[in-house]
């Protein structure tokens, strides 16, 4: 939002496009719906829904990962500490926010090969229980600019 204004509120820019990916794609979708001043806007196979993305989730994945989220939440709520983590992409079965040998695969091709060693593959635990409430698409009923999403017919972490 904020680099958005920021663009938008200078003399030398006409018009300002969203672009976003997956996570990011529902983001795009919710500051279209917000920000009226977007000329237009691009949403690539986007996360629109968190139940469905929750119940496409790996089994063991879930089961695994729960307890941990639970535990984490508590932890921060009472004390102000993060105690677990969770992959943020990690094999079918690990508890990770996307799991599976196609998300695993695909995500980690984008860190460069000099990075694969240090990249931080995890974020607190707790971050998988926001997830499923979380609901960008419903946002799309406010979008007023032209957008374009592209979906994908088996994306296994933003189901259609």
């Amino acid at each position: 939002d904020n680099a958005v204004a920021y663009a938008l509120d200078r003399d030398d820019v006409d018009k300002v496009f969203a672009w976003g990916s997956s996570f990011g794609g529902g983001h795009v979708m919710r500051l279209a719906a917000r920000e009226k001043r977007l000329a237009g806007a691009l949403s690539q196979c986007p996360f629109t829904d968190g139940i469905a993305s929750f119940l496409g989730a790996h089994p063991l994945s879930v089961m695994l990962g729960f307890p941990l989220a639970l535990a984490d939440l508590i932890a921060y709520t009472l004390f102000g500490i993060s105690l677990f983590t969770l992959k943020i992409v990690g094999r079918a079965g690990e508890p990770a926010t996307m799991s599976g040998d196609i998300p695993y695969n695909g995500y980690l091709k984008l860190v460069p090969p000099s990075r694969k060693s240090t990249f931080p593959n995890y974020v607190w635990a707790r971050f998988g229980l926001f997830g499923i409430f979380h609901f960008p698409g419903a946002a799309c009923k406010n979008i007023s600019c032209p957008i374009f999403v592209a979906i994908a017919e088996n994306d296994s972490g933003a189901p259609p």
